[in-house]
């Protein structure tokens, strides 16, 4: 069997394929080409295959399949039943393999020997990259040092990560010479039909038809640099980061609604020191491992045109207007169903999720007698499916709390949320407006550390851990 193995690069349309692959995976499996299900985290693709550190159920039986030895177990099964089963192609993508270690490298190429791998890879100019991770970073308030206002010193903005010949021949070291290597450049000019999903799909051989479950253009939006900037600000001003967030899906959403301005902040000099510093790189690349959508006659990424300095729309006074209308009138976020742990829970149980504290390094604390979870899933086809979803919630209950009253579509039943896994039925309501899960907890109390929570808004319940997956 042929295992494609996709590794990214991190803000190269990644999170674009794996939502597909995580939404369409009947629609593969119908067309010969398998998805694995070891490993998976959902919308972030095989992210657990290689293991999940702390996780706070670790130990647990349920957390069996999030141990990197028993996935890669669990991998080797499932691909040798696939192939008994008439598959021929099998797919595994996370942008996190392509900064594995070599030790991570070792263990996938022995869970993978006996099977064709062909590794690809989307590349981009490592200036572009560096500026588009740290947008993204800042906006999910991730701050990397330095951020979109700071000095860059040229260690900062030339990290070794990047270097792609080097990563791809790490792999050729692990795989052995029998790897077959595919590059694709990132650029939405050489992309067929200039979309990643179609340029991800021919690479299969493959064309999406009307049974595939498109997702939304941006499933992995970053900020321009006016916003950005206009975050970060927010942030040395000492804005709490339950206000940053709010702050930071306000600006996203009004860049949805009006287009986005420039994303570029690196001024020339730096562009050209990327350049110069990863130029011999660059050039061994292109001679051994080509980019099969560049033009012939190139030794290194095409130099992009300076974009030009459109202003970001949230600097103007309807884009203000927008912005302050989304801050009051939060949406409802779309969530791809991929693991959250500790802090990350922030990125689901924030506005307008009722009922939570500020996460903690393990987990999030419920707040008075109810707390909801309210998400919108990923688009899905009504044919193809899936017709449920599983969410996983494990947790710990606050004093003599064991049990929580589940609320969800009008019907209510009991569940000891320490170790759950609850199926919501995917109907025409879930998928225009999502998920809506209401948390009855039976008797709140207020610690004696109550750290500003008044006599009426006790906790009862403390979720450490959340995912869901698609039911078939």
């Amino acid at each position: 069997m042929e295992v494609v193995l996709h590794i990214g690069y991190p803000k190269t349309g990644s999170t674009a394929i794996q939502s597909h692959l995580f939404t369409n995976k009947r629609w593969f499996s119908a067309r010969g080409v398998f998805v694995p299900a070891a490993g998976m985290a959902s919308g972030a693709g095989h992210a657990c295959l290689l293991g999940v550190e702390d996780s706070p159920i670790a130990g647990q039986d349920t957390d069996a399949s999030f141990q990197g030895d028993i996935a890669l177990a669990n991998l080797t099964d499932e691909l040798r039943e696939a192939e008994a089963a008439g598959f021929r192609t099998a797919v595994l993508s996370w942008e996190g393999f392509a900064l594995a270690s070599a030790a991570a490298m070792q263990h996938l190429a022995s869970a993978l020997s006996g099977h064709t791998v062909t590794l690809l890879v989307y590349v981009r100019d490592q200036a572009a990259l560096y500026e588009s991770m740290i947008l993204q970073a800042t906006r999910e308030l991730r701050y990397f040092k330095p951020a979109v206002l700071g000095e860059r010193h040229v260690d900062d903005i030339c990290t070794e990560t990047n270097d792609f010949y080097r990563r791809i021949c790490q792999w050729l070291e692990s795989f052995g010479d029998a790897l077959q290597v595919r590059v694709r450049w990132f650029d939405r000019q050489s992309l067929v039909n200039r979309n990643i999903v179609d340029d991800f799909l021919a690479v299969l051989g493959m064309e999406k038809d009307d049974r595939f479950a498109m997702q939304a253009s941006n499933t992995n939006p970053s900020l321009d640099f006016f916003s950005a900037a206009f975050l970060a600000t927010a942030r040395q001003l000492g804005s709490p980061p339950l206000r940053q967030m709010v702050l930071s899906r306000a600006l996203s959403r009004t860049i949805e609604q009006l287009g986005a301005g420039s994303s570029n902040f690196l001024d020339e000099a730096e562009v050209a020191a990327v350049r110069e510093h990863f130029a011999a790189s660059n050039r061994k690349l292109f001679a051994e491992f080509r980019p099969e959508n560049v033009a012939p006659g190139i030794d290194n990424f095409p130099l992009a045109s300076a974009e030009e300095d459109k202003p970001s729309p949230v600097a103007g006074r309807s884009g203000m207007i927008a912005l302050h209308r989304n801050r009051q009138l939060p949406p409802l976020e779309s969530w791809q169903g991929e693991i959250l742990l500790g802090q990350s829970l922030s990125r689901v149980l924030r506005p307008p999720c009722r009922g939570w504290r500020g996460a903690e390094n393990d987990g999030v604390w419920s707040v008075g007698a109810e707390s909801d979870l309210a998400f919108l899933i990923p688009g899905t086809d009504s044919v193809e499916g899936p017709n449920a979803l599983r969410l996983t919630l494990d947790g710990q209950y606050y004093s003599n709390n064991t049990h929580t009253h589940v609320v969800i579509a009008g019907h209510e039943q009991e569940w000891d949320l320490t170790n759950a896994a609850i199926e919501v039925e995917i109907d025409d309501q879930v998928r225009e407006s999502g998920v809506k899960i209401l948390l009855k907890h039976v008797a709140p109390e207020v610690p004696p550390d109550s750290q500003g929570l008044s006599a009426d808004r006790g906790i009862a319940y403390k979720l450490r851990y959340l995912s869901y997956d698609f039911v078939w």
